[in-house]
């Protein structure tokens, strides 16, 4: 409180960020939304539908708190329903302990397990994925979730990802807690490439502003108003 009633500007990654300004009494025509870029040049040409080998991909540490037991929940009831056949894992922490997990899940036949990768080898990955999962409990923004659209693929998040809102549909937003919610959304997609196209364009229209540029100018405007302000206050 006492470094907000300090500034003259104020910067968000999300509108949930903004929002969160908001409570503390900040004027909104102080607040800049500035989205976080991603961390590689994306991708000219994606895969299409039928050229991307994972049928859902998890990107990100392999912990409770990121959702990675609800990951490997969906992916069982998925398999069961044979609605899968090719599944990735990016971020392992420790790969003897993923692969032992994943056997107890009766996945390790169709499981790709890789450690934590830099992020100019993401979109390697990201553009084979169909569908990418953050399951997340806890993710103040998710540039996970960025970087996953800006390869192509179909993001689906939970309710705990900062920035899901302003990237997914409501219907795309959901529970942690719930892994048969997921493998519902999960197996309707996969078995409907028309709509998973479809949603997947309009989840890239909405990241438009994840660049490098706009990220920059967009701090710098914030910048310049708030040496204005103080200086008309003064």
């Amino acid at each position: 409180q006492n470094m907000i009633k300090q500034a003259s500007g104020f910067i968000a990654a999300s509108s949930r960020g903004k929002n969160w300004f908001e409570t503390f009494g900040v004027p909104l025509d102080q607040i800049t939304v500035s989205p976080i870029p991603i961390s590689f040049a994306p991708p000219k040409a994606p895969p299409d539908f039928n050229h991307r080998r994972f049928d859902i991909l998890w990107c990100g540490r392999t912990t409770t708190a990121k959702g990675f037991d609800t990951f490997l929940q969906i992916a069982r009831i998925l398999k069961s329903r044979q609605a899968i056949t090719k599944i990735g894992i990016i971020g392992a922490l420790n790969i003897s302990k993923v692969k032992r997990k994943v056997a107890e899940y009766g996945l390790s036949g169709i499981t790709d397990i890789h450690p934590l990768l830099p992020p100019e080898r993401l979109p390697g990955f990201l553009t084979q994925a169909k569908i990418c999962l953050f399951p997340s409990h806890n993710d103040a923004y998710g540039v996970g979730v960025i970087e996953a659209v800006s390869c192509g693929a179909l993001v689906l998040a939970s309710d705990a990802v900062g920035c899901a809102p302003d990237v997914l549909a409501p219907g795309q937003i959901l529970s942690p807690e719930i892994a048969l919610d997921w493998a519902t959304a999960c197996e309707e997609l996969l078995t409907n490439p028309g709509k998973w196209d479809h949603i997947r364009t309009t989840q890239s229209a909405r990241i438009a502003n994840n660049t490098p540029d706009h990220h920059a100018y967009s701090i710098w405007q914030t910048v310049d108003a708030a040496i204005r302000w103080s200086e008309n206050a003064t």
